[in-house]
């Protein structure tokens, strides 16, 4: 519990708060999750995602205004959007929102499906669908402030695979990324395989990353390969071992507001625009 507070307070120490003028413009408590599907050329079916958008989101005065964002993946046993919901991500959003230790933002929940679990690395890929139709398509639609520097990445178990395996192709498209017990392989394909990325792709050095897994975690180990291979090359990273913790829903949920807090410090110099 230390651990997890002196982490916070770090991070939180990061952030700007959002102006006061700003935040009091909106007088509502919570923001909104909404599902949403559209149909993949690449994946050849419809794909859904879920989408948080932060209070006053449809207010007509902030209609000029552009939001960071954030797209959290789901790990392999997920049956829908509601992945990170469980864990009580919306809750959070909302009180660090409220608290001014987070600023309003958008968080995309997409949902890979069968697609999301296969070691596919092709144009039909879990990755392409995300980068190639998903990002291009609600950006623009829900007001995203659609530069790097505002736009995150994240995931837990397979999710955190996959949003390595972006953020260390595409630097030049995420700022940010997370991994929460993230689930990496040295059997991946290695122009995919994070393990190897790590070693070899350029600009890593200009991501915010983040790395974390409970004591217990059974995908401990090749996090630790990760994070040692990162540091081989002097890449900077955040890199967490809870004392508690197995690879769980309950370690997950206990850690969801440091997460958070995580890509909030990456945002902290970001302001909104009219």
């Amino acid at each position: 519990m230390r651990l997890k507070f002196v982490i916070l307070l770090c991070l939180c120490s990061l952030i700007v708060v959002l102006p006061v003028q700003a935040q009091n413009v909106c007088s509502e408590p919570n923001g909104k999750v909404t599902e949403y599907a559209f149909r993949s050329r690449l994946a050849g079916q419809i794909m859904r995602y879920a989408l948080y958008t932060p209070p006053c989101f449809e207010l007509s005065e902030r209609a000029a205004w552009r939001y960071p964002i954030l797209y959290l993946l789901h790990g392999s046993d997920a049956t829908g959007t509601d992945y990170w919901l469980k864990l009580g991500l919306a809750d959070a959003l909302d009180a660090g929102i409220r608290d001014g230790w987070l600023p309003p933002m958008l968080v995309v929940l997409p949902f890979g499906g069968d697609l999301a679990n296969w070691n596919y690395f092709g144009e039909r890929s879990f990755a392409n669908v995300l980068l190639k139709e998903l990002v291009p398509s609600v950006e623009p639609t829900f007001r995203a402030d659609g530069q790097r520097a505002t736009r995150a990445i994240g995931g837990i178990s397979r999710g955190g695979f996959w949003a390595f395996h972006l953020a260390f192709l595409y630097p030049g498209v995420f700022s940010a990324v997370g991994g929460h017990s993230a689930f990496f392989s040295l059997s991946h394909a290695p122009s995919a395989n994070p393990l190897v990325l790590a070693q070899r792709a350029p600009d890593l050095d200009t991501l915010y990353i983040w790395l974390d897994h409970g004591r217990y975690d059974y995908a401990a180990p090749n996090i630790a390969l990760l994070s040692q291979r990162l540091s081989q090359r002097g890449i900077p990273h955040q890199y967490v071992v809870y004392p508690e913790g197995r690879h769980e829903a309950a370690y997950w949920r206990a850690h969801v507001t440091d997460y958070l807090a995580f890509y909030g410090a990456a945002w902290r110099d970001f302001q909104h625009r009219r």
